[in-house]
């Protein structure tokens, strides 16, 4: 009897200490163009696709030190209403062009999916390292392309090295 009164104390004493603790958050990501950066209060804004100003906190060490105002960057951030705090910012430089459509084609060995615009057809190759926003949080394009279908809707963020595209954010619609 004492040992099951024990039991049953360690295992109440667990469930609250567990059900206290802090939920995981989700990691999100939105692209956009730095439009502010200040190191002294640890804050960036950024002009996001729509044209909404999106500010966000940062520690230091998250910012690489050539990330400046006027880069495109996908910046991973976790938060609420409370607060928006920056994960991570990556720069994808200048030759940043952005499309929307239909998926028409998805090539899972090469991390390819072919999207179907309006002005026509175009491939991008995804990237392992792009940044696809899900509801749940952030994967990387090679887990983006294993679950993606022919039909899904979806806006990117590619760059064009040499005439190959690479895709660096998925933003299913």
């Amino acid at each position: 009897m004492r040992n099951s009164l024990k039991a049953l104390l360690a295992c109440a004493f667990l469930t609250a200490a567990v059900s206290s603790l802090p939920a995981q958050d989700v990691v999100h990501a939105i692209p956009g163009t730095l439009a502010s950066l200040d190191p002294a209060t640890g804050s960036l804004t950024l002009k996001t696709e729509s044209g909404a100003p999106a500010t966000f906190t940062y520690k230091a060490g998250v910012m690489a030190s050539n990330v400046k105002a006027g880069d495109h960057v996908i910046v991973s951030y976790i938060g609420d209403s409370e607060g928006l705090r920056v994960v991570s910012v990556r720069d994808l430089g200048s030759n940043v062009s952005s499309l929307s459509g239909t998926i028409t084609r998805v090539d899972k060995g090469k991390h390819a999916i072919t999207i179907q615009t309006p002005s026509g057809e175009q491939v991008c190759y995804i990237s392992k390292d792009a940044a696809v926003d899900m509801t749940d949080g952030v994967v990387d394009g090679a887990n983006y392309t294993a679950t993606a279908q022919k039909g899904d809707k979806v806006s990117v963020d590619y760059t064009n090295e040499a005439g190959k595209k690479t895709v660096q954010f998925v933003e299913p619609s």
